[in-house]
């Protein structure tokens, strides 16, 4: 093809993917590694024990490696042999493109004779790891998995800068294009609902990727930098399946943009940042654009979660300014003749009633939930939707979400006392 552009990607998915929605897309990839993080890519010598080749192993021939796929497995091989540059740069293309994504993960750690050895850590290597570890062919005297702040980031300050040298020995600073990608909180569903990741991973994720992007940008000044967009969300639809960084194709197209603002365009500096900035600020708009009716939608739901939280985090903290309170409530039971309850709810601050009553022997009669389970927590369960409460003393409102209405409805259908965990502490 006129203006192919030759490339050798050492990052993640993305930045292949980038380059393979079209078979025509006017780049050809020389060499690909993938997931290999730059932490165990150049920390100490390789992980087998001297003289032996993994590629001899069982876990290789038949074992948990046998069941990866020929590209899959070359990346393990070249990490644990420490060969991922050696690899790479066999010989050279026109452009490096290179991302820290794999900083996001977690390190296997192996500890032999007092060495440390690392290598990065997916739940799918664990079995490999055990079965090389069997074998003979790693030396574990001890083994863990490095994921801590406190840990992590002090071997990111202390080896980032030693991955960065060697590739600056192979490719000057303007033919290295550094794409600069975070976990997305939100991914477009199957059925075109917005829905949320695990707030923990992207956090962790992001925390990494930050500190590791600050140090790569600092020392790669000059190279090319495709920056991140807003506003970017995940698709349950992506094509390698749902992950926090599988983004919708309006990602894709920017940063296919980009490369080629970078590579087929010969523009002075000043000229190619104001344009990568101003296709970063139209792909912002394009995403808030095409989902800003499911934005809008998810903001409504996420204001009144917190609305929720905010209820029982005002009635725990009463609690906590006066710990004594609690024993109100067994007062309270006892000083109307109740020994059995009922709860209605199946809340924190149920649990919280649940161990209470269950140390003062007040029987839990049973607890009223949306629920098709038949028991919780050993205690039998009524659904909400049931409109006959009895064979209780008492029925105590645990949903502090719209407590009057709850409580009014309740009496409507019952002549049992109905109170609330505000009333029973006062």
């Amino acid at each position: 093809m006129e203006n192919n552009t030759h490339v050798r990607i050492l990052g993640t998915c993305i930045l292949r993917d980038t380059l393979s929605f079209s078979s025509d897309s006017g780049y050809t990839i020389d060499r690909f590694v993938q997931n290999v993080n730059p932490v165990s890519t150049v920390q100490a010598k390789k992980l087998c024990n001297e003289g032996m080749d993994v590629t001899q192993s069982e876990a290789y021939k038949t074992g948990s490696m046998s069941r990866l796929t020929k590209f899959l497995k070359r990346n393990v091989i070249l990490e644990i042999n420490k060969q991922v540059f050696d690899y790479l740069f066999e010989s050279k293309s026109d452009y490096l493109i290179i991302d820290v994504i794999s900083l996001r993960l977690p390190l296997a750690r192996f500890m032999s004779n007092g060495e440390e050895k690392l290598l990065t850590y997916f739940p799918t290597n664990k079995p490999i790891i055990d079965e090389l570890i069997e074998e003979g062919y790693f030396s574990a005297d001890e083994f863990d998995i490095v994921s801590s702040e406190d840990e992590y980031f002090p071997l990111i300050e202390k080896y980032l800068p030693i991955y960065i040298d060697k590739i600056l020995e192979q490719y000057p600073v303007d033919k290295i294009i550094l794409v600069e990608a975070y976990p997305t909180r939100f991914y477009l569903s199957k059925n075109k609902t917005l829905s949320l990741f695990s707030a923990g991973n992207v956090r962790d994720y992001m925390r990494r990727l930050k500190f590791g992007y600050k140090i790569a940008k600092k020392l790669l000044e000059g190279c090319h930098v495709v920056e991140f967009p807003d506003y970017v969300i995940a698709d349950e639809n992506h094509r390698w399946g749902i992950n926090n960084m599988h983004y919708c194709r309006e990602y894709y197209d920017y940063t296919f943009k980009a490369f080629n603002v970078i590579t087929k365009e010969n523009n002075d500096k000043i000229t190619e940042e104001r344009k990568l900035r101003e296709l970063k600020d139209e792909c912002s708009m394009l995403f808030y654009s095409n989902y800003e009716d499911l934005f809008t939608g998810e903001l409504s739901k996420l204001k009144k979660e917190v609305s929720i939280f905010s209820k029982y985090m005002d009635y725990f903290k009463k609690l906590a300014a006066e710990p004594d309170k609690i024993n109100n409530a067994l007062n309270y039971l006892k000083s109307h003749g109740y020994s059995h309850c009922c709860l209605y709810g199946y809340t924190q601050i149920s649990l919280l009633y649940i161990d209470l009553f269950k140390k003062n022997n007040i029987i839990i009669d049973y607890i009223i939930e949306n629920t098709s389970k038949k028991t919780i927590d050993g205690i039998p369960a009524v659904h909400r939707g049931n409109n006959e409460y009895s064979g209780t003393d008492v029925i105590i409102v645990c949903d502090v979400n719209n407590l009057d209405n709850i409580e009014k409805a309740i009496r409507s259908l019952t002549e049992i006392p109905v109170t609330n965990v505000y009333r029973i502490i006062e």
